[in-house]
């Protein structure tokens, strides 16, 4: 799709060094071993960012994968102190809404398990704060109400190893930490509890689980030294590493994301938390050493964000992305979700990924009478369902261009692509223009690369390189060499059927082919055209009857 639309989700940081930033071209007129990371800066962590319509009371919470699957679980207490719940698996955009009638004082909990059973803790709102349990959200609730667990805070929560295991801050005198087993069956039902007497926390801690180092970490602000960032492992959930505090400090509970080893070079370990001033800032920070924590100047950066609560951190790949989300400081507290990047200089270079030339492509140049068939999938729905049958009734190849947000929205069109073998390429997350306003590489990078993310995870596996078209086929030398950065040429076209607009009939759509057939033309046509399914037959007649063959765009690039 090339018609323009306004998009509010992408926010860049305006601190950055404008010499650091790529001289923007004009936009192309429609017709044609990563390193480690380095210092970082607010302007070139954070790449885009959405305030959600929900408010909160309270920090949220969120569950991310950790193995670089797009999947994402936002959790919090409304105005009413009533839970909520939204998915997502497309990073900033979040959907499926369940309200439940439950009530918090704080912030709730939230896990998934692998089979993607959704849970849920909180602190109620009785007089003794009583801590509850809600599994299977989505699904058949169970409900587990833990009398005699009593919580000064927002609890943690995670699923592992078939169980889940929920931390909270007791409301003893020295409010130590606790850790409970609970064990998923029919019912839920407790299991072991370890109270870690030594540990005391002024606010709830934050708990997360990565498979395949078997590690628990855990995160809080001590009672002593007071409000000073500690962090903690351990492989059993019931013995933890000792936890030297750190020299940064909050007056809320930090966050503490583990991630799987080596993916994409990124470090395993992140931590976020609101500043304990005025100002509300969110810091964010990562290590190599966990639970050693490396300098402060390199590792650390406070974001031009600040937080009403605590804000917590998960992992959204893409590659090299995790999701932050917090509740605002406006009147209102309006949930927020940012997309950061820890990788400094940008990740337009990552190890297993070749890449490739800078090029932008418009046309083949064997002088063989074949042409291209290239269809983008980024707007209307369409009827695709038809321009495929009748690809499939001629028997002649294409190439198709989704957006993320498409191919999550057309599961089954992307079953039937597959299944008729038909070349994918990348046309980014959810079309923006990627040269104005002014982009860093970082959010190129973050587009094509969560793009390429998403549509792997829906289309079993088949890559979207090395192929990719910008939205309204706007670029600039930017643009073309971050993407080669990653291993995909800029692919154009040499006719452009201008089939998006509504007003163009099946006659015009034809008409413009014939006008334009050439050896080695690319075809522009857009699923969600109107006419498209209409004219689609008699361009692929007319194409044939002057001798035409109609190939792959692959084929058709090929010497």
């Amino acid at each position: 799709m090339r018609v323009r639309r306004f998009l509010g989700g992408a926010a860049l940081l305006l601190l950055i060094n404008m010499s650091l930033l790529a001289t923007v071209q004009a936009p192309a007129v429609h017709a044609t071993p990563a390193p480690a990371p380095q210092a970082i800066s607010a302007s070139s962590v954070e790449i885009t960012k959405a305030t959600l319509n929900e408010t909160s009371i309270d920090g949220p919470a969120l569950w991310t994968t950790t193995n670089g699957t797009v999947r994402g679980v936002i959790a919090w207490t409304d105005t009413n102190r009533a839970l909520n719940v939204m998915t997502t698996a497309i990073g900033t955009k979040f959907s499926s809404k369940v309200h439940l009638a439950e009530t918090s004082i704080k912030r709730p909990a939230v896990a998934r398990t692998p089979t993607g059973k959704v849970a849920l803790a909180w602190t109620g709102t009785d007089a003794n704060r009583t801590l509850n349990v809600l599994y299977d959200v989505y699904g058949t609730p169970k409900k587990l109400i833990l009398w005699g667990e009593m919580s000064a805070s927002g609890p943690a929560l995670v699923a592992a190893n078939g169980k889940l295991y929920l931390a909270w801050t007791g409301t003893n005198a020295s409010h130590s930490l606790n850790v409970l087993t609970i064990s998923i069956g029919s019912s839920l039902t407790k299991g072991p509890k370890t109270i870690l007497w030594s540990y005391g926390s002024l606010a709830g801690p934050s708990l997360s689980y990565e498979a395949s180092r078997s590690e628990f970490v855990m995160s809080w602000i001590a009672t002593s030294p007071a409000n000073r960032i500690v962090c903690a492992k351990s492989t059993t959930a019931s013995a933890w590493t000792a936890a030297p505090a750190l020299e940064d400090w909050s007056y809320s509970s930090p966050s503490l994301l583990n991630i799987v080893s080596n993916y994409y070079n990124m470090p395993p370990h992140y931590l976020t938390w609101t500043a304990a001033n005025s100002t509300r800032a969110i810091y964010f920070r990562y290590t190599r050493t966990f639970p050693a924590w490396p300098d402060r100047i390199n590792t650390t950066v406070a974001l031009n964000e600040s937080a009403y609560g605590p804000p917590t951190i998960g992992f959204i790949s893409g590659p090299s992305l995790v999701l932050l989300a917090w509740t605002g400081t406006d009147s209102a507290h309006h949930l927020n979700v940012a997309m950061l990047t820890p990788m400094s200089p940008s990740p337009c270079a990552l190890p297993g990924i070749q890449p490739v030339t800078p090029k932008v492509i418009s046309r083949g140049t064997s002088g063989r009478l074949e042409v291209a068939l290239t269809f983008d999938a980024g707007g209307a729905e369409g009827r695709p369902s038809s321009l495929l049958q009748t690809l499939e009734n001629a028997g002649v190849p294409s190439t198709w261009f989704f957006t993320g947000e498409w191919a999550q929205a057309h599961q089954s069109v992307i079953d039937r692509v597959v299944a008729d073998h038909i070349v994918i390429g990348n046309h980014t997350v959810d079309h923006p223009d990627l040269v104005t306003p002014v982009r860093s590489n970082n959010y190129v990078c973050y587009q094509l690369g969560l793009a390429n993310q998403i549509i792997v995870d829906r289309d079993h596996g088949v890559p979207t390189r090395p192929y990719f078209r910008p939205p309204y086929g706007s670029y600039n030398t930017q643009v073309v060499n971050a993407a080669a950065g990653i291993g995909y040429y800029t692919v154009m076209w040499s006719i452009d059927t201008l089939d998006w607009r509504d007003s163009t009939t099946a006659d015009a759509i034809v008409n413009t082919v014939k006008s334009q057939l050439g050896p080695g033309k690319i075809i522009l046509m857009h699923v969600g055209s109107l006419h498209e399914p209409e004219a689609l037959p008699r361009v692929i007649a007319y194409i044939q009857s002057k001798g035409y063959a109609i190939v792959s765009l692959d084929r058709l690039l090929a010497p």
